[in-house]
């Protein structure tokens, strides 16, 4: 399988999920909005993908994003890695706590590569559907994609299904390797690849905010640690590479320090299914 196709399959590593008692108001969707947002998520598929992600088809893990200004965080527990956007600066930097690496990248540079590679057969779909969430406006797009590669006379086709509803506000944000339309706070994403080796593998991820404070942050916690060795990559490719790199060493250093692979993932909840995807 080519590593291209590999990383849409694979690689939504930095996620999000979001909710709390939030009052609607005319200021929480503010374009300074400054506080928290969790958000949970489930995954069910193929076994294949959920060894890969190291859960069961009922695990249920909480992502948290911090935005303060053009500031942005993610802390995923599952995968433990970090990645902050710095829009002011326009650098993105992604790392591990448990093993002090990490990778910096230009963030425009890096996400009009990622939105070229995977322009061509996408669908984006506005569905004309609004609705009020933890006082945030939000729109319903669907995407869909195909992508079809042929090597050594072997087709491999992989497939792509996401609806979500965003807030527009804060403008076009990526989700792993996919732009978005906005801060999604519910999502189904459904991927499919078929290869003639592997057969056919499925995953299906379903995210959705369950917390939202409004809170003044401290800078701490979008401040880039001293003590992690960043190496500085400019093309998408390259990133890819490096964060499964990462991703490896973090189930290394998990597993010789008797850490639980797991440790951010409760079993509560379970993952959905969707007809033709029910495999």
């Amino acid at each position: 399988m080519t590593n291209k196709l590999r990383t849409v399959f694979i690689s939504f590593g930095v996620l999000f999920s979001f909710v709390t008692a939030f009052p609607q108001t005319e200021k929480a969707n503010d374009e300074s909005f400054e506080g928290v947002i969790t958000i949970a998520s489930t995954l069910s598929g193929s076994k294949y993908n959920l060894k890969a992600y190291g859960v069961s088809e009922n695990g249920e893990f909480y992502t948290t994003f911090y935005r303060k200004g053009k500031l942005r965080r993610w802390d995923d527990p599952l995968v433990g890695t970090i990645l902050l956007e710095d829009l002011e600066n326009d650098m993105a930097y992604y790392w591990s706590p448990e093993t002090k690496k990490g990778i910096k990248y230009i963030l425009s540079t890096i996400n009009k590569q990622k939105e070229a590679l995977h322009s061509s057969g996408k669908k984006d779909v506005e569905t004309g559907e609004t609705k009020v969430s933890f006082g945030f406006k939000l729109k319903r797009w669907k995407q869909s994609e195909t992508e079809t590669q042929e090597i050594l006379g072997a087709k491999i086709i992989g497939e792509t299904d996401i609806d979500y509803w965003a807030f527009a506000d804060w403008g076009p944000i990526f989700y792993g390797s996919r732009m978005l339309k906005g801060f999604a706070f519910e999502m189904e994403w459904f991927q499919k690849m078929t290869a003639p080796l592997e057969g056919t593998t499925t995953l299906h991820q379903s995210d959705h905010v369950v917390d939202v404070k409004k809170e003044k942050l401290s800078g701490t916690i979008f401040e880039i640690p001293n003590d992690v060795s960043f190496g500085y990559y400019n093309t998408y490719d390259d990133v890819s590479s490096q964060e499964k790199k990462i991703t490896k060493a973090i189930k290394k250093y998990r597993k010789k320090h008797g850490i639980s692979a797991t440790k951010g993932v409760t079993t509560v909840g379970g993952g959905q299914k969707k007809g033709e995807w029910d495999y």
